[in-house]
């Protein structure tokens, strides 16, 4: 039992497990690992929030000064939909780009557009104050 056959049925043995615990082991991590539609889709949430964003910044650097408390607290509550909806790396995202959104020059801007689509996600989103 100690010759070499018996070395090469320990090796055997021991090459069987390895297999067994390799081939579980890229089991679970093709389980794991997701799925290439949902990385995509999480490519064009992150896309499209982001675009978001930048709008609603936009449409801050419009809006007239005496309007901006309201406009701050409608992007604050829109702000919490997204993080409670799909977590809060985009509502990071959403957040850092309405910051750089909101950092364009208003002379560079077609605010009446910017703030027509920002009163359509109002209206959307039903992000409406009470005054």
């Amino acid at each position: 039992m100690f010759g070499r056959d018996a070395a090469a049925e320990r090796w055997k043995g021991m090459a069987m497990k390895l297999t067994k615990m390799l081939g579980a082991a890229l089991a679970a991590a093709a389980l794991a690992a997701p799925a290439p539609a949902a990385a995509q889709d999480e490519a064009e949430t992150v896309t499209k929030v982001r675009s978001l964003g930048l709008g609603i910044g936009n449409a801050y650097v419009c809006t007239p000064i005496e309007g901006r408390d309201v406009f701050k607290e409608q992007v604050h509550h829109l702000f919490d939909l997204i993080v409670q909806d799909v977590g809060s790396d985009i509502g990071f995202i959403y957040a850092t780009a309405v910051g750089y959104g909101s950092a364009a020059p208003r002379d560079r801007l077609d605010c009446d557009a910017m703030l027509a689509q920002w009163s359509d996600i109002v209206t959307n989103y039903e992000l409406e104050t009470e005054e």
